[in-house]
């Protein structure tokens, strides 16, 4: 198969930064989420701040983790909040970049497709 010519690579390089620009519109329309309420929900159980993200497999998977690593620690003898602290600090600090993540992609891409079109 023959390379696209430079005219129609160029038009679809145009056409997928359309897309992408449109997709930054929408996403910036939709309700921002708050970094704060993303923190403060993970600080109360690990995964309710991903499931404020809109991330809800991964909130799930969470809360049942937090749920059982708890439970075996108190099964085995151990300190709940020692076995847990890594892992609670890590969940705030995950559902906090996850806020909004979506935007900071969509911008990516749109750099990339705009880099390639300066070649042109």
């Amino acid at each position: 198969m023959l390379p696209p010519l430079p005219n129609e690579a160029k038009l679809q390089l145009e056409s997928e930064l359309a897309y992408w620009r449109n997709e930054l519109f929408l996403a910036q329309r939709k309700k921002r989420k708050s970094r704060i309420i993303a923190a403060f929900l993970s600080f109360l159980l690990p995964g309710l701040g991903h499931l404020y993200c809109g991330k809800k497999k991964l909130g799930l998977q969470i809360l049942v983790g937090n749920i059982l690593a708890c439970w075996l620690a108190v099964y085995f003898g151990q300190d709940p909040m020692q076995v847990m602290i890594v892992f609670w600090i890590t969940c705030i600090w995950d559902s906090v970049r996850l806020v909004n993540k979506d935007i900071r992609t969509i911008k990516k891409n749109i750099r990339e497709v705009e880099e390639k079109l300066s070649r042109y």
